[in-house]
């Protein structure tokens, strides 16, 4: 497979993932570029880190909005203001780069320098 669809299929799984988009980002990451049974790509271009990124947080505002909606309350997918806040938090790390790279991940991380 072309690696651009390749890419383009992670992204998709990232925006659609669970209540913690960089966990879904994360795993995308090692299976691209490590994992055994994935297309092991190797390091990823900026361009491509930015649209796993891109689609992570889109994710993130997704959810935010949807705990900040009065008319989702009775819903069971409602989470509640403390929730969205606390998202709002992390999506805010993720942005700032605190959590996009964990230490074994620097390699891959073309924007990011060892201490």
């Amino acid at each position: 497979m072309e690696r651009r669809k390749i890419i383009e299929e992670e992204e998709f799984m990232v925006r659609h993932s669970g209540e913690i988009p960089e966990i879904a980002y994360h795993n995308s990451l090692y299976h691209l570029s490590e994992d055994q049974e994935g297309p092991r790509l190797g390091r990823l271009t900026p361009a491509e880190m930015a649209g796993l990124q891109t689609q992570a947080m889109a994710r993130y505002r997704e959810i935010i909005l949807r705990d900040l909606r009065p008319e989702n309350r009775d819903l069971s997918i409602y989470r509640g203001v403390r929730r969205a806040i606390w998202n709002w938090q992390r999506l805010h790390k993720f942005r700032a780069g605190a959590e996009s790279c964990p230490p074994h991940w620097l390699a891959l991380c073309p924007s990011k320098v060892a201490p």
